[in-house]
């Protein structure tokens, strides 16, 4: 605290603060602020991995997992044993799909898609330079 303080002293905004101009002094106020910031609290960044959500996963399939994910870290041997919970509810989940879709080609992609976990590809037209992207842009 006393380190922030003396720094927080040591500042223009303290020692030569800009009082004729409002913008001024509003610049010189928010750099000093972000760089006493930047210096005493700089940003932790944490990676979060991201998953897709899955309807068939319910709360008890969860509860089980939890369970499971915790017997791992006692250390005790596992066997994998989830399949047998998550199988009905994945077959129930899809089923359901392509029954009330028969007719809807669109929705039945989707779900065989999402079954099979693809990924849609993008594709981008290859372009040499900076240049040759722009003229392109300008002859679309």
């Amino acid at each position: 605290m006393y380190k922030f303080s003396s720094d927080l002293e040591d500042s223009a905004l303290i020692r030569s603060p800009l009082n004729d101009d409002l913008s001024l002094a509003i610049d010189q106020f928010n750099s000093t602020l972000q760089s006493m910031i930047d210096n005493h609290a700089p940003i932790i960044r944490r990676s979060v991995s991201l998953r897709p959500h899955a309807p068939w996963f319910t709360d008890k399939l969860k509860l089980q997992r939890e369970r499971e994910e915790n017997w791992k870290d006692d250390g005790a041997r596992i066997t994998p044993k989830l399949i047998i919970y998550y199988k009905p509810n994945i077959v129930n989940h899809f089923s359901s799909i392509i029954v009330s879709n028969q007719g809807d080609q669109k929705i039945l992609f989707q779900a065989v898609n999402n079954l099979l976990y693809r990924k849609p590809i993008v594709r981008y037209p290859s372009v040499g330079s900076d240049m040759a992207k722009k003229v392109q842009i300008i002859l679309y």
